[in-house]
């Protein structure tokens, strides 16, 4: 009985720590992308764009996300109609990231990038109870100490949980997400109260950031809880922020925009984003390109 107990634990153990080791690597090669991105180019002005996101904008299932990205796309439009200028981009977005994550690091990433523009992409994954902090406590029914909410494995174990329970009850098609379809109370209703704690964390990353007189934009989803929606066009409002609507109307017509997974984009769907940040920014050139003291972007 023992030998079976220290090779479980061991086995435990070994997992974990492969989980984390895992989660370091995407984490190093990110921030190893980023800093090859700022590199200087001899004679060329640059112009750093910031992104603050989660999976979508990271680049989640590309092939060639540093090049098909969106963040990317807009960069290589920019560089091709102003060759003079090095647009950098320094991408900090990451799978599963939520707005408490953002900005518990956005000071620091601020100090240390310096960018001249920031593009926020960020909420859906707020509504997550195995992500976010708010909802934790209603999730487990119990405080659970950080040091245990830090572990790979409890967060594996917990989303198999979620699916184990609920597999039934998972849709077809573009409904597919059984996390998003089915975080439900006792009582069968959506838990929504992450909403205004999710708010109020977006009011102090929009606040931080316009505290440094940095120009920034917000995107939204093509599709996601209509609790979301209203969430950033909210905060847009409340903001006067520049503000990007993905929503789909008709999403079926619209499946190309769409990866495998019927939930993050598409390469087609990444131009279609790309498309539409260039789009506010040659409307609203005076703001977003005040570094180079631009009154047009042709």
């Amino acid at each position: 009985m023992k030998k079976i107990f220290l090779y479980s634990l061991m086995t435990l153990i070994l997992f974990e720590v492969s989980l984390q080791v895992l989660g370091l690597g995407v984490t190093f090669f990110t921030n190893r992308d980023n800093e090859t991105a700022i590199t200087q180019t001899a004679g060329k002005k640059i112009f750093k764009i910031l992104v603050l996101g989660e999976s979508t904008s990271y680049g989640m299932l590309l092939k060639n996300r540093l090049q098909d990205a969106y963040p990317y796309q807009v960069a290589k439009f920019l560089k091709d109609k102003r060759r003079d200028i090095d647009f950098q981009v320094i991408n900090l977005s990451y799978p599963g990231q939520t707005s408490y994550s953002i900005a518990n690091t956005l000071e620091r990433n601020l100090k240390k990038y310096k960018p001249n523009l920031v593009i926020c992409h960020f909420g859906v994954n707020d509504s997550d109870p195995v992500l976010n902090p708010f909802l934790q406590l209603k999730f487990y029914h119990l405080s659970i100490p950080t040091f245990i909410k830090k572990i790979k494995t409890f967060k594996l174990i917990t989303l198999s949980y979620l699916y184990f329970k609920n597999r039934k009850n998972i849709s077809q098609g573009l409904e597919g997400q059984f996390i998003f379809e089915n975080r439900a109370l006792n009582n069968g209703q959506h838990d929504f109260s992450y909403v205004e704690e999710s708010k109020k964390t977006y009011h102090q990353i929009l606040s931080t950031i316009k505290s440094q007189n940095i120009p920034y934009l917000m995107l939204s989803y093509f599709h996601t809880y209509e609790n979301i929606f209203t969430l950033l066009a909210s905060v847009q409002k409340e903001n006067n922020a520049h503000y990007v609507n993905l929503k789909l109307k008709d999403r079926e017509k619209l499946q190309d925009l769409y990866a495998e997974d019927l939930w993050h984009p598409s390469i087609k769907g990444h131009t279609h984003i790309a498309r539409k940040i260039i789009q506010l920014l040659k409307e609203n050139t005076p703001y977003f390109f005040k570094a180079l003291q631009d009154k047009k972007l042709e």
